[in-house]
């Protein structure tokens, strides 16, 4: 124990720099999940101090394509990033502030509603002091995912990530597919 005083970790263990594969019924067993590459771009942001007020709020948005009109299969990814973001972030200590918690909660038989995407539903006060605002880069094989932590106060760019996600981890193993107007085949 005593050879350990030292020592400084500079990210959390929780996190690791390269994606571990998550077993699930769902996808391929050897693929990593959506939920392992939020870590990694965390674990990119935790890599350095941040000088971090202890109580700022962080607010996480959608991920966009930086350049061109969402796809439906983009809008999917944005989403799931922002959730699995959201999740990752509050597990590693961070504050996060709530974008779609409505007003007022809806009951229906089907479904309690806490969530929205309704404007007019939302509180229009975020009460972020720092924006997780993230890109989306669609290339043959892959996504680029950039990711930075910014301060609503000047604007400022405090912290910034990039990872590469694999279009087979968001969009599964089709043999033939249609993305963005496009007739991709991965198998004969």
């Amino acid at each position: 124990m005593l050879f350990l005083t030292g020592c400084k970790i500079s990210t959390p263990l929780f996190f690791s720099s390269d994606p571990a594969p998550v077993r699930t019924t769902v996808m391929d067993q050897d693929q990593p999940v959506i939920q392992s590459y939020a870590a990694q771009l965390v674990s990119q942001l935790l890599a350095k101090p941040l000088n971090f007020p202890p109580n700022a709020r962080v607010a996480v948005g959608t991920f966009l394509p930086s350049m061109a009109e969402p796809t439906s299969q983009q809008l999917q990814l944005g989403a799931q990033l922002q959730d699995s973001l959201a999740t990752v972030m509050t597990q590693a200590g961070f504050k996060l502030t709530e974008l779609t918690l409505r007003q007022r909660i809806k009951i229906s038989p089907e479904a309690d509603l806490f969530l929205s995407r309704d404007p007019s539903q939302l509180h229009q006060d975020a009460n972020a002091q720092y924006l997780v605002v993230g890109t989306l880069n669609s290339e043959q094989t892959k996504t680029q995912v950039n990711l930075r932590l910014v301060n609503t106060s000047d604007q400022s760019v405090v912290a910034a990530a990039t990872t590469y996600i694999p279009n087979n981890v968001a969009w599964g193993h089709e043999k033939v597919s249609l993305r963005a107007g496009q007739l991709n085949r991965s198998a004969y």
